[in-house]
């Protein structure tokens, strides 16, 4: 973790350099914050597109962009910070739109987190299969791993502590 968000690029140095391997760090990525759902938003000049996802009804997995987003837009344009949004995600179309517009496996919760992904700030959103209160709870509750670990490449189960 660094002041630009949680390192993405080096938990994917233990994947490959394929789609493949992005989906699999995806699934590995959303384990830790026992997510139902999970995707990478990268920033565009009038938003955030989805560029990866998984554990959504979405035929791409990719492409949907948010401009507003009921403020969520603004509100990660504020800074680098995580964002935790306790109202259900219903209540936001357009993102439920970017998301493929279909139906989604969570009811709850939801959290963008700040990454670097492809040496550029991005978001992680996670579509929490928990109910957290606190940006603080969501941390302590995942199992992130340690600093200076990473994982490893072709491994079929991945310690994460």
């Amino acid at each position: 973790i660094s002041d630009n968000g949680i390192d993405y690029d080096r938990f994917l140095l233990g994947y490959r350099r394929n789609e493949g391997g992005i989906l699999k760090s995806l699934i590995e990525f959303s384990r830790v914050w026992n997510a139902r759902a999970a995707g990478i938003f990268v920033d565009t000049d009038g938003g955030y597109r989805l560029e990866h996802a998984i554990g959504i009804d979405n035929e791409q997995g990719s492409g949907g962009v948010i401009t507003d987003a009921g403020g969520i837009v603004a509100r990660l344009r504020q800074g680098r910070r995580a964002l935790l949004v306790k109202r259900p995600i219903e209540e936001y179309p357009e993102l439920v739109s970017a998301l493929g517009g279909g139906s989604l496996p969570f009811q709850g919760r939801f959290a963008f987190l700040p990454i670097e992904y492809r040496g550029r700030p991005a978001y992680f959103f996670i579509g929490l299969g928990t109910q957290v209160d606190t940006l603080y709870e969501l941390v302590r509750s995942a199992d992130l791993p340690a600093e200076d670990e990473t994982p490893q490449r072709d491994t079929h189960e991945r310690s994460m502590v």
